[in-house]
């Protein structure tokens, strides 16, 4: 009986307007429920579009997307698709089985609003990297750039491809919010088309690998690339030149077993945070670093193929401590166990240092490494020659107290017989070992008494 009072005073007009109306979400409620949208291009909704969305009753499980230069008509356009009529159903907020909230694009509002006579500061490492605070932001706002389509277009084959002038633009409006140098050019520009080359792969992702032909990929644009752009570059997606590429691109990345566990923080920033904890303040080497980038914090490592290096490098560490803690060189512990380094990339140092900045061009380092041996060979050599004059001037001592030795023989032996000679020694007896050695002194005493004894009686 309860239940059909009830749906009777649901069928009501009045009662019904008047149940629906307190359950409405309040503006201050959808302030809170548009507030909490992480990071996406949506402007906070006027006074016009509280009375649009209370009238339309917004399914508020609706995920806004992000847009990029057209933020406030984008939002505005979706949240008016998404609108239901006076009798639709109420509504109501997202409940854990249906889909994922995604977080919006990136828009940093407390960058690009910036006054034009205001700028960031940056703080860069010897190697001429970002790091410190500000360097996620940093790092994030040039991100923004690689993804305007209007500035960086997109429908290019390759990043060097695109002319010089968009990324001059692009090189400007960093330059107008961070304090940078000419200097710090070359690492923005190739992170500009690191950045460049992601988005576009996220657009693959996204746009055109859900759809199994052209017409419907190029019928699916995505909402913040431009249309003639994105026909260019699906046609690109779809040539063989890029099949074949992006096989091969599968097939080395397939070969990452060991990936990284540090999230976005940059190898730099791990790089200089090890270095500030040590108490020497020193550079830390590669295999500290590997072990920071691939262990937990509570210690744990999630991936079986790193423990199996890290035990091959704690045996080197066993059988060479010196060498595999001080070393920080591309012939370290590390590439024993890894392997030699690739072209234009020195692992563990984190993005922009190459090879041949940390350690010099292939050529000169095999001239520092003939050098090195040749430095050793020296040194072996100057080593056997200390050696051999070593040996020398012992044998000259050998040769010297051999000398010493027989010319005290010779004089004892002329001692020997001169004293025979005079009648001290019996040198016969001596020599034959038959009667000890007597004085003629002793002698002549023992005579001199015998005839002293023979003359009393």
């Amino acid at each position: 009986m309860r239940r059909l009072s009830r749906r009777k005073l649901f069928l009501q007009g009045s009662q019904d307007n008047a149940s629906r109306e307190s359950k409405m979400p309040t503006s201050r409620s959808l302030d809170r429920v548009v507030s909490g949208t992480p990071n996406c291009e949506m402007p906070p909704p006027t006074s016009v579009q509280r009375e649009h969305v209370q009238s339309s009753q917004v399914d508020l499980r609706v995920d806004v997307p992000g847009t990029f230069g057209n933020e406030a008509s984008n939002s505005q356009d979706h949240i008016s698709s998404s609108s239901h009529s006076s009798t639709g159903p109420m509504p109501r907020l997202a409940s854990s089985n249906t889909k994922k909230r995604r977080r919006g694009r990136t828009i940093l509002r407390n960058i690009t609003t910036l006054p034009d006579d205001q700028r960031i500061a940056l703080e860069w490492n010897d190697r001429l990297q970002p790091i410190g605070e500000n360097r996620e932001n940093f790092v994030n706002y040039i991100g923004i750039q690689a993804r305007n389509g209007a500035l960086v277009p997109i429908h290019y084959m390759d990043w060097h491809e695109v002319p010089q002038r968009h990324k001059d633009e692009a090189w400007n409006l960093v330059k107008k919010k961070f304090v940078v140098t000419e200097q710090h050019k070359n690492w923005v520009m190739r992170k500009l088309g690191d950045r460049w080359r992601a988005y576009r792969n996220k657009l693959k992702v996204d746009y055109y690998d859900q759809f199994d032909t052209n017409k419907e990929r190029i019928r699916n644009c995505p909402p913040d690339v431009h249309l003639d752009q994105w026909k260019q570059l699906v046609k690109y997606f779809s040539s063989d030149l890029f099949q074949a590429r992006s096989g091969r691109g599968k097939s080395n990345r397939a070969k990452h077993t060991m990936v990284h566990v540090c999230g976005s923080k940059s190898f730099a920033q791990i790089r200089e945070e090890l270095k500030n904890s040590h108490p020497d303040k020193r550079e830390p080497t590669r295999i500290e670093v590997f072990r920071a980038t691939r262990q937990k914090k509570n210690g744990d490592i999630p991936n079986e193929d790193v423990c199996r290096a890290i035990r091959s490098l704690d045996e080197i560490e066993m059988i060479d401590a010196d060498n595999s803690q001080s070393s920080n060189g591309h012939q370290d512990a590390l590439s024993q166990v890894l392997g030699a380094e690739h072209s234009g990339y020195a692992r563990m140092f984190g993005f922009g240092p190459t090879p041949s900045k940390i350690w010099g061009k292939k050529v000169d380092r095999l001239k520092m490494e003939n050098d090195k041996l040749l430095r050793q060979l020296e040194e072996e050599r100057a080593e056997k020659e200390q050696l051999k004059s070593q040996q020398e001037q012992l044998k000259a001592q050998q040769e010297q107290m051999k000398a010493h030795q027989d010319q005290m023989e010779s004089l004892m032996t002329s001692m020997m017989v001169t004293l025979s000679q005079n009648g001290f020694i019996n040198l016969s007896s001596i020599l034959h070992g038959s009667a000890p050695i007597t004085s003629q002194g002793n002698n002549n005493e023992g005579a001199g008494a015998s005839h002293k004894q023979t003359s009393q009686q």
